[in-house]
């Protein structure tokens, strides 16, 4: 009997690790556009979605021609799950539609889970080459669609800082990109350490955002006996591995020494909106030596860096992103889908914040002026 397109099968259920999986696409035969809430939403015709993911087949045929295809990366396992609203392998002609349908006009996309799909510390080589390689497809794609697309550049930071750097300026000053792409762990290192200084510098010398997305980290493999089961991978273990990568950032005092820096956060900060009373409690502590509890580093309190951050709106709830309006900078929120990682990601995005109880100027900022005024684009 044929399979209904959009349908579980028992073998795709058992590959996404039973409901856990489910809780991360909820594939349930979903209506591709707006459902009840479709003429509210569809008010809007000019949202900027700064955290959506460019996939069009070049860049998987390119990473298997160079690498080749690994059943165990996460990457790849999700590519065989593709559906009409979930992990789609898009050209940019058919993306740019795909967002028309939902009222985003301009998408910010980016590319930086190759860990998903490769193993950057074995290949270094090639790493820097598929950077090269994706960032001149970006740059290409973007003279197409000047009005519509725009790009975050591809580095290997964690495997060579140094060319990173040159990467970085290549993209920025050569191609017309509009920004950088970095993981939350790179390579087993994270952003804090010394040995990145120069590259945010350089970010700040440009006057770019850096888009910093959660990964695959090292500590995976040992928690609980792997993150696999239920794929708490990226459902469980990409927020924890960017709480612990942003807590460090500040402890550490990253804005004191990049105090002009841009970084834009996933999914609403993951953790640390929620818990920073605890960053307060830790560097107020009077029984801590200066250097464990960070008061040697730093000049402000632990929730007034969390302001310097900014924040993008992908996989979150109306009482969180209300929490966040309440102790975040406003100017700072931004609209963001993780397209094509969550199912119907368009659509549930701006269905929830649509029921979040914030005023009309806020979803305005959401939607597209913060984004407007981060890049620089004409209003």
């Amino acid at each position: 009997m044929e399979e209904k397109k959009n349908d579980l099968t028992k073998r795709d259920f058992l590959k996404l690790g039973g409901l856990g999986g489910m809780a991360l696409i909820g594939l349930s035969n979903p209506p591709t556009a707006f459902s009840d809430t479709q003429k509210k939403s569809k008010s809007y015709n000019n949202r900027i979605d700064v955290h959506t993911h460019f996939h069009p087949p070049e860049f998987f045929n390119e990473i298997e021609k160079r690498l080749g295809k690994s059943e165990q990366a996460l990457g790849w396992n999700l590519l065989t799950m593709k559906r009409d609203t979930f992990m789609q392998a898009y050209s940019i002609e058919e993306g740019l539609d795909w967002m028309s349908k939902f009222g985003i006009d301009k998408s910010v996309f980016s590319f930086p889970t190759i860990s998903m799909f490769m193993d950057e510390i074995a290949e270094p080589k090639k790493r820097n080459e598929m950077s090269q390689f994706m960032n001149d497809f970006f740059a290409n794609t973007r003279q197409k669609f000047p009005n519509r697309a725009l790009f975050f550049a591809d580095v290997p930071l964690g495997t060579d800082p140094d060319f990173s750097i040159r990467e970085m300026i290549r993209a920025i000053t050569q191609l017309g990109l509009q920004g950088v792409a970095i993981q939350t762990n790179n390579a087993g290192k994270l952003p804090h350490e010394r040995n990145f200084d120069d590259f945010f510098s350089e970010a700040e010398r440009l006057d770019v955002p850096v888009f910093m997305h959660p990964s695959k980290s090292p500590w995976f493999e040992n928690a609980y006996s792997g993150l696999k089961k239920y794929m708490f991978e990226p459902v469980v273990g990409f927020p924890l591995d960017a709480t612990i990568t942003v807590a460090y950032m500040i402890i550490d005092g990253f804005f004191e020494r990049h105090k002009n820096s841009k970084i834009i956060l996933t999914h609403l900060g993951s953790a640390l909106p929620y818990m920073y009373e605890r960053l307060n409690m830790w560097i107020r502590n009077p029984y801590l030596p200066p250097a464990a509890s960070g008061r040697a580093n730093l000049t402000k309190k632990p929730v007034e860096y969390l302001k310097m951050f900014y924040y993008d709106t992908a996989i979150g709830n109306p009482e969180a992103l209300q929490l966040c309006e309440s102790i975040l900078d406003e100017n700072k929120i931004l609209f963001g889908t993780d397209h094509p990682f969550i199912e119907s990601s368009e659509r549930v995005t701006i269905e929830y914040i649509d029921k979040a109880k914030i005023t009309k100027g806020q979803l305005e900022k959401i939607y597209f002026k913060n984004a407007t005024v981060l890049f620089k684009l004409k209003a």
